[in-house]
């Protein structure tokens, strides 16, 4: 397998949150193989002992009522495992010649397992340590970072629960004490996993910063113990510090102190950012900001500007802030 394939497979869920040695066994598990136009890979209603995931190309997904959508490589849809359930729901054929992995079900679920007992037992991370080493808090005052810890509150979980639900109202955010979960985005009835969070991550600030619902289910894969904070508490001891307004003048100061013009991205859908009045602005609506952030440079100072409801524009300033960019809110006119 080329170097290229397994850095294309690294960013696909479950992989993307693997050791490198957990990678190396789940790849020697795998197959790679290249499948021409018209190939079925998998049909609906018959049991499988493998999960398929789109390296290259598109795949056609037939349901039972004959209507189809596609899956492309690169797409959010294809950032896990196509239609990973056992018997499958629907039939998938390649609508052009196209890269697909193949991995034994029971074999991804044992070393999946095996993380997920090792990360519960691993008493040596500390929750704590984890959270404060992240970019986000050096964005906090001290005396924010006691009052943060005096207002956490534990609660526990078993394998299995739910603790945010899609299109529900944000009310917690929260932080993993120990155990793992996974993060389900349901979209056009598909569920696809966008990421799995271990000690030290932090997950339900979206729907909090932006005043929208979730965006996610948040699913437990382990008995965890989960860190909350409500969102009074969020907004004034995480959320306040991290998301500062500018104005003209403001950006004019920021480019004499750098000497460059701050980067000014649109976070709006596609389909309103060509009425855009911020020349010189780049669009990059908010689901792409988060699966391309990597892409930007960290030397570039950041101005988000979006609509005031939801507030996209703050919740780009916070996740971009969150992963050690420099970024800002234009302030509304």
């Amino acid at each position: 397998m080329d170097s290229a394939t397994l850095s294309i497979i690294k960013v696909l869920a479950p992989f993307n949150s693997m050791t490198e040695q957990q990678f190396d066994a789940v790849m020697a598990e795998g197959k790679v193989t290249q499948k021409a136009r018209g190939t079925l890979i998998f049909k609906r209603s018959t049991a499988d002992d493998y999960l398929y995931w789109l390296i290259e190309g598109s795949i056609n997904l037939l349901d039972a009522n004959f209507n189809t959508s596609v899956c492309r490589a690169g797409d959010q849809q294809a950032s896990d495992a196509m239609d990973g359930c056992s018997p499958h729901r629907v039939s998938a054929v390649c609508n052009e010649d196209s890269l697909i992995l193949a991995v034994n079900r029971a074999s991804l679920n044992t070393i999946v397992e095996n993380r997920e007992e090792s990360d519960s037992n691993d008493e040596t991370k500390d929750w704590m340590s984890a959270l404060l080493s992240t970019p986000l808090f050096e964005f906090i005052p001290p005396k924010n970072i006691q009052s943060l810890f005096k207002h956490f509150e534990q609660v526990d979980h078993q394998k299995g629960d739910i603790v945010i639900r899609q299109n529900d109202p944000g009310d917690y955010f929260y932080a993993i004490r120990s155990g793992r979960v996974k993060v389900v985005l349901e979209k056009d009835g598909a569920n696809i996993r966008i990421a799995e969070l271990g000690i030290g991550d932090t997950f339900g600030q979206d729907a909090l910063v932006s005043d929208d619902l979730r965006n996610a289910t948040v699913t437990t894969l382990s008995a965890c113990t989960l860190m909350r904070l409500a969102e009074p508490e969020f907004e004034e001891l995480l959320m306040e510090p991290v998301i500062e307004y500018v104005d003209q003048t403001d950006i004019e100061e920021i480019s004499k102190l750098t000497g460059a013009k701050p980067v000014i991205i649109d976070l709006r859908p596609l389909d309103n950012s060509n009425q855009s009045k911020y020349p010189g602005s780049i669009n990059i609506p908010l689901l792409l900001l988060r699966k391309n952030i990597t892409q930007l440079s960290k030397d570039n100072v950041f101005i988000m500007v979006g609509q005031k409801t939801p507030k996209i524009a703050e919740l780009g300033a916070y996740l971009m802030n969150e992963r050690g960019f420099t970024a800002y809110v234009l302030a509304s006119d």
